[in-house]
């Protein structure tokens, strides 16, 4: 969980500009219920699994709907720029007739960046830690590369 975690920190900083903190936090929690409940038996009952994951899937909606308004005026106000993270392009796009895209297929496009980056960096992450833990080369050849920058930073930084 914790490699979950932190891909999806790294996925709300980098993909969605959400620094992190309280929201960030929130956000993962209905996250992971929400990935939760798609494995349990479809039953909208008070207490279902299931219903909990409905109510975190509208939160999370509702969140990156505030976030695609709130950017569409950074933008708009010239406070951001569309190279500044994924979510900004995003909300700059037209449809064929050149109109903005649907607020409802943006979001879903984001979910499907958040689940698509949390599960595949998560083992990926987990994979190159096992390989480091086992490879001795492996391990050494990091250790050798990343000694020069472990020294710079004992002379600038922890001076």
């Amino acid at each position: 969980m914790l490699l979950k975690r932190l891909t999806f920190r790294v996925t709300c900083a980098l993909l969605f500009a959400i620094p992190p903190g309280s929201e960030q936090d929130l956000l993962f929690e209905d996250f992971t219920t929400a990935l939760r409940g798609l494995w349990t038996l479809p039953f909208n009952l008070p207490m279902t699994p299931f219903r909990r994951a409905i109510r975190a899937c509208e939160r999370i909606c509702n969140r990156f709907s505030d976030l695609i308004r709130k950017r569409r005026k950074e933008i708009l106000e010239g406070r951001v720029s569309s190279k500044d993270d994924v979510i900004s392009p995003f909300v700059n796009l037209r449809d064929e007739n050149g109109e903005e895209i649907r607020e409802d297929v943006l979001i879903d496009n984001l979910i499907t960046l958040m689940i698509g980056s949390h599960d595949t960096t998560a083992v990926l992450m987990g994979l190159l830690l096992r390989l480091i833990v086992r490879n001795h080369v492996v391990r050494n050849n990091i250790i050798e590369d990343w000694l020069p920058c472990h020294n710079l930073c004992d002379k600038f930084i922890l001076r």
